[in-house]
């Protein structure tokens, strides 16, 4: 076996001995003898050994098998924002920070992508309002109802602005429509009964304004300095 020194070997390595002197006796060399005798059955001896030295059997190391090398975790990729949602952040932000023109024009941007965004009319319809542009904030609200005719809010937002040109008819009836859209809607029952208040009309007034402080509502307090 590989890297075993075994008799076999000896033996070869005695015979390939006796081949070199033979060889070298053949070719008209000195006769051995004395140190030269010594010397060249070294150096005989030597190259016998070398020639007879077993070969490694290198079959029985294993191969080594290859690390494999790990698979690498693809990176997440960002999703992108919608433009839209980036108008509606935008509009939202201006909104926030008094901009009602800008605001205005992020959601009008919104409806040239998607002219049916009631989300869009109706926040642009409150920053017309802001602006003091009340028949643009009431052709929004409009335009939201006819989208989306169980919008109760919309109703509200569209009285709110029929109020304030003093078209109070028009606005009770939007206030009676959000009212049964969401009999819970207590801000519409107050808006309703201040109308009503305004007409002469305490008794429903009274009844109104009730109600909605039995929901819950209550008439925020003015900011109170700069």
């Amino acid at each position: 076996m590989g890297g075993l020194y075994s008799k076999g070997v000896v033996f070869t390595a005695v015979f390939v001995l006796i081949a070199a002197c033979s060889d070298a006796s053949q070719q008209g060399s000195p006769p051995l003898g004395g140190k030269q005798d010594a010397a060249a059955v070294a150096q005989a001896t030597a190259r016998a050994l070398s020639l007879a030295a077993p070969t490694p059997d290198i079959s029985a190391v294993p191969t080594p098998t290859p690390t494999p090398r790990p698979t690498p975790t693809p990176r997440p990729t960002a999703t992108p924002i919608p433009p839209t949602q980036i108008h509606f952040i935008e509009g939202g932000r201006y909104y926030r920070e008094g901009e009602f023109q800008k605001a205005a024009e992020e959601y009008t941007a919104i409806l040239d992508l998607e002219p049916d965004n009631t989300e869009a009319y109706g926040n642009r319809g409150l920053a017309y309002a802001q602006m003091g542009e009340i028949a643009l904030a009431i052709e929004d609200f409009s335009r939201l109802i006819e989208i989306d005719p169980q919008d109760a809010k919309a109703y509200y937002n569209r009285g709110i602005r029929y109020a304030q040109l003093e078209d109070f008819e028009r606005a009770i009836a939007d206030y009676d429509r959000s009212i049964e859209l969401d009999p819970f809607y207590a801000v519409a029952y107050f808006a309703r009964g201040l109308v009503h208040q305004e007409l002469g009309r305490n008794q429903e007034a009274a009844q109104d304004i009730q109600k909605a402080e039995e929901l819950g509502f209550v008439l925020p307090s003015p900011p109170s300095g700069p």
